[in-house]
């Protein structure tokens, strides 16, 4: 616990050749997953909030990427690439973590509780139209180093409630905090299916944590 820190396409003709480009789009249509667009949202902030680029959600969606967005709207977001979302982090504080978008940032998990992760957001933007995803780069893992800081923080009074380090949850890879309430009520209804629960910090509305 701690801080809260493709439409379909016709095609004319009896043959038709796809090019590079094509492929590549189709390709990442077929990882998108629907985002129900919110007020004032922008293909910049969905996609800054998933990890991919603002073009990135236009092509696949088939829209312009300075297009205004009806609210209630739906586009698909597409997976972020290898190199940017659910790999191993090879080096660094975060090593044995795999990349997770947040909605400022990256946030990092375990391997298993970052599968599952991906698993749940996708149910509940399929079934709920609810995006889920960490609020930023301390939402998921953290290094003792920060988790330190940020008890001291608490203790000090000058930021939320946390854990004693070598306690939290976080510091092992198996917690997020959250963006919305909304999220939070999506891993309610669907987060059990995935290992994904609220079990702990009953004050934090925004602190889930992975149970296997």
């Amino acid at each position: 616990m701690g801080a809260k820190t493709g439409a379909g396409r016709r095609v004319h003709g009896r043959l038709t050749i796809l090019t590079v480009g094509a492929c590549a789009v189709l390709s990442a249509a077929a990882s998108a997953h629907p985002h129900q667009v919110q007020p004032g949202e922008t293909l910049s902030e969905i996609g800054a909030a998933n990890g991919v680029s603002a073009e990135a959600v236009a092509q696949t969606s088939g829209r312009a990427v300075d297009a205004l967005l009806p609210v209630g709207a739906i586009v698909e977001v597409p997976s972020p690439s290898a190199a940017e979302a659910g790999q191993p982090v090879a080096q660094g504080a975060a090593a044995g973590m795999v990349v997770v978008p947040a909605a400022t940032g990256t946030a990092y998990l375990r391997p298993d509780a970052a599968a599952a992760f991906a698993a749940l957001r996708r149910a509940a933007s399929a079934q709920l139209g609810i995006d889920i995803y960490p609020a930023g780069p301390q939402s998921g893992w953290r290094s003792r180093a920060q988790q330190v800081s940020l008890w001291h923080d608490a203790l000090a009074g000058t930021g939320p409630e946390a854990a004693p380090p070598g306690t939290s949850a976080h510091e092992r890879g198996i917690a997020v905090d959250l963006t919305t309430p909304e999220m939070r009520r999506a891993v309610d209804r669907l987060g059990a299916a995935y290992g994904w629960q609220k079990v702990e910090a009953p004050s934090e509305w925004w602190h889930v944590n992975y149970v296997g």
